[in-house]
């Protein structure tokens, strides 16, 4: 989600109103926002989006196709 500045903390406490057990935050450093495997990055208002992959070997992919 792509919000003003002023609107985070609204949002954040909507998120968290939703269940007990369930905790939203906020973290934001040099630009970068951090969600499980993807880098968000605010340069010069332009968004780049990262996504980690994990390298696998074709040992792995084979024991993948083995199993199923």
């Amino acid at each position: 989600m792509i919000t003003s500045k002023d609107k985070v903390c609204l949002i954040l406490n909507s998120f968290n109103d939703q269940h007990d057990k369930l905790k939203f935050t906020e973290y934001e450093k040099d630009q970068c926002l951090n969600f499980l495997d993807l880098l968000v990055i605010n340069k010069d208002n332009i968004i780049i989006l990262n996504w980690y992959i994990k390298r696998r070997s074709w040992i792995d992919i084979i024991k993948i196709f083995i199993i199923l």
